[in-house]
């Protein structure tokens, strides 16, 4: 049987490279940085999740072209901006879950899981 699939998006490469390390025993991963990329990724394989950050420009904007895939959004952040988070936490655009960004790897992971029996 194959492992499930998470798409890691991020704008920063090394927290990339934690997660990949972390989930890749369990899930297949294909990761980047662009959100371009990103959708090419979703277009083009079977992904299960999208784990991903929110600090990029017009993510708003491109998470509404990610809602025509219907798959899970994990959003990890550190971001306080409560506008931001009050527009994403009333989008019926996605299914989403708020993390709070590496202070609980494991509690990441174990969200993860719960989502995605591996």
């Amino acid at each position: 049987m194959s492992k499930p699939t998470i798409l890691v998006l991020d704008d920063e490469i090394p927290r990339i490279d934690i997660l990949t390390k972390k989930l890749g025993d369990d899930f297949k991963i294909f990761s980047t940085a662009d959100l371009d990329k990103a959708l090419e990724i979703l277009q083009k394989n079977k992904i299960d999740l999208l784990l991903t950050e929110i600090t990029f420009p017009d993510f708003d904007k491109w998470l509404a072209k990610v809602a025509l895939f219907n798959i899970p959004v994990y959003i990890v952040t550190e971001t306080s901006d409560s506008k931001i988070l009050n527009t994403l936490k009333k989008s019926a655009l996605v299914q989403a879950c708020f993390l709070k960004k590496y202070n609980n790897l494991d509690y990441i992971i174990a969200k993860i899981k719960e989502k995605i029996k591996t």
